[in-house]
């Protein structure tokens, strides 16, 4: 892959996939039992799972 830009950008959709559940997990430690507030912070794992998709299938390719 010889394109700079998409290098950075695959880099960054890494980091931030692996970052923002992690980060999300510590910020809300005392609100993970808690059901009524799961959609509070388990977006978070959504959107790194998609940007962790979004780089396999961008390296993929």
């Amino acid at each position: 892959m010889e394109n700079k830009p998409l290098k950075i950008s695959l880099r960054m959709a890494t980091i931030m996939g692996v970052f923002l559940p992690l980060a999300e997990t510590v910020r809300r430690s005392n609100q993970i039992v808690d059901l009524a507030r799961f959609l509070s912070w388990f977006d978070d794992y959504i959107l790194g799972a998609i940007l962790l998709i979004a780089v396999y299938l961008v390296k993929k390719r």
